[in-house]
């Protein structure tokens, strides 16, 4: 399983423009509603407060490339968005219910 997860079809599907990052990325909701929603597709609950402040904390946050230079809001976003995705995908909790 873990190879899977780590793997690149999985990566491909994640950054997909059909898919739900990139849906969630062009959505006019607040980021609240958003991470919501990814909780609910992974793991068929809401998220704890805890949870959710951490996600909102690191959606809100800017994002540098390696060179230390700010990535466009939009395309930051998306990449979050895909993070974010990524991370409860690799979750145990994710693992055992899918």
């Amino acid at each position: 399983i873990l190879h899977l997860m780590n793997g690149a079809d999985i990566k491909a599907k994640l950054r997909t423009g059909k898919g739900r990052a990139n849906r969630l990325a062009t959505d006019k909701r607040a980021n609240d509603q958003k991470i919501h929603e990814m909780y609910q597709a992974a793991f068929a609950r809401a998220p704890r407060k805890d949870e959710l402040r951490i996600a909102l904390d690191y959606l809100e946050a800017t994002l540098s490339d390696a060179n230390g230079n700010l990535i466009p809001k939009a395309t930051a976003h998306r990449q979050k968005l895909e993070d974010l995705l990524w991370a409860l995908m690799n979750t145990k909790e994710f693992l055992f219910n899918h």
